[in-house]
């Protein structure tokens, strides 16, 4: 919908999308290069940058596992695509979602992106795999019943290569030695950080928590 795009995209990427016409084809979907050129576009260059991190690193981890590698790819590239919206449109790309009354969700900004992302993935995009929109949808919170693909994107976005944080390097090793082991160590710390700081926890971030620990005993 035309006007859905104008209350969130930028006008260089309306116009870069009426150029191509990406988004009338009949309901096909783009690739993964017209992908890569839209974010270019949207993207600041350090977002960009990350973006293209993530996909590599979930392209790889998805070959040690395994699993698609054109999901974990596609995933990858999308799951920032809503990370520099303001606050106003990425709640308007969730409006129509019960989680938009959801207290813990209106508390906790930093996870709208991955809800927002999927949403738009899904309605403006055509994606219709809902193992890669739910993955997007979680990579920052986690959730019960975490997916493979769920856990290689969530892990590809800590530990791509623009991350220098203390610690990245080990969680990068336990990534290619165990899943389960290695989002268990990630979960553990992201909630001692937030209780550090006194934020909320997503109530999903505890219940992916809660199955890792249990499964690791």
């Amino acid at each position: 919908d035309e006007n859905l795009l104008r209350q969130w995209l930028p006008e260089r990427v309306l116009a870069y999308i009426a150029k191509y016409q990406l988004y009338q084809r009949e309901g096909k979907t783009m690739d993964l290069d017209e992908i890569r050129d839209a974010l270019k576009k949207e993207l600041t260059k350090s977002r960009y940058r990350h973006t293209e991190g993530v996909m590599y690193t979930a392209a790889a981890l998805a070959m040690r596992y395994l699993c698609s590698m054109e999901d974990a790819m596609t995933a990858g590239l999308l799951h920032d695509c809503c990370k520099e919206l303001d606050r106003e449109s990425m709640l308007k790309t969730v409006g129509n979602s019960a989680i938009i009354n959801d207290k813990i969700f209106l508390a906790s900004q930093k996870i709208w992106h991955g809800f927002a992302a999927a949403n738009l993935m899904q309605t403006e995009l055509n994606i219709q795999n809902t193992a890669i929109l739910d993955a997007v949808r979680v990579h920052s919170t986690g959730r019960a019943g975490m997916t493979m693909l769920d856990q290689i994107l969530y892990l590809a976005d800590l530990v791509s290569a623009d991350r220098t944080y203390p610690g990245v390097e080990e969680l990068r090793v336990l990534c290619y030695r165990s899943l389960p082991a290695a989002m268990l160590s990630a979960l553990s710390f992201l909630i001692a950080d937030l209780v550090r700081r006194g934020e909320a926890v997503y109530p999903g971030t505890l219940d992916a928590y809660n199955e890792f620990a249990c499964s690791m005993r």
